[in-house]
């Protein structure tokens, strides 16, 4: 199976070479990234009130053009970017009480229009995106106690599918999606006191069997999951004051979607 690309499995602190910081670019929730038209973007809520969707890109991954606010996309959650039949995919929670998902989508990455609303779809917090079997997917928390997972998909990006339950896992985080080989993975913290990362993967994308617990890795926060050299890696906060960025790889996964060791 593929190797890690980074010289460690399981948990990590990040070291290395300090990152660089954007003093125009203020953020008012975590940032979402795609790349897009050869540019690398950043999507984020605005950080002054007015729950604006703010989009800023580079060219080289260093030196980032000044973000566009767009009044007319207002949110009640992070968003989630990801590139899909030739266009930017932006969703998010909406910004009032209705708690239901959005989406818009452009084609220059510029131009965004007004966001879609889905009455059927309510979230109880941020939306992951990710293109799997031709198909844009949405996976979210449920907007209510159980804090179920929940997916949708388009294969338009125009129409979604009635929201799907996976009632076997209840998540303490909004997740995150991945696709590596023949597989949807999803992971999340977990919905009690251990704080401890759960993962789980799909082939269809809608029927996620009860997630696999790792009891080594705990988040104060929720993870995030990227694909990088035919490995899963996931991202996360620290459990501890320090708030520190910690970096897991799945080092049993495969492009087929074998198992995963972590």
């Amino acid at each position: 199976p593929p190797r890690p690309a980074l010289p460690f499995s399981g948990e990590q602190r990040a070291g290395g070479a300090p990152t660089l910081g954007e003093p125009l670019i203020a953020m008012g929730s975590a940032p979402a990234m795609a790349v897009f038209n050869s540019k690398l973007y950043v999507a984020y809520l605005a950080n002054d009130g007015t729950n604006e969707l703010y989009v800023t890109s580079s060219s080289d991954g260093v030196n980032f053009a000044t973000p566009t606010g767009y009044t007319n996309l207002l949110m009640g959650s992070a968003p989630a970017l990801a590139v899909f039949n030739g266009k930017l995919y932006v969703a998010f929670r909406a910004n009032d009480s209705r708690n239901i998902l959005y989406v818009t989508s452009s084609s220059d990455g510029v131009t965004f229009p007004t966001a879609t609303g889905y009455s059927g779809i309510a979230m109880g917090g941020a939306p992951s995106l990710a293109v799997f079997n031709g198909q844009l997917f949405v996976a979210h928390k449920s907007n209510d106690s159980s804090n179920t997972l929940y997916t949708t998909s388009s294969s338009d990006g125009v129409t979604f599918a009635a929201d799907t339950a996976s009632t076997a896992d209840t998540m303490g985080s909004d997740p995150s999606l991945a696709v590596l080989g023949s597989q949807l993975y999803v992971a999340f913290r977990a919905n009690d006191s251990s704080n401890q990362l759960f993962v789980s993967s799909s082939s269809t994308g809608t029927n996620f069997p009860t997630a696999t617990g790792y009891s080594g890795i705990t988040m104060g926060d929720g993870p995030s999951l990227a694909v990088f050299n035919s490995t899963l890696y996931v991202s996360f906060q620290a459990n501890d004051s320090s708030n520190r960025l910690f970096v897991a790889a799945a080092t049993g996964s495969t492009s087929s979607g074998g198992g995963t060791c972590w």
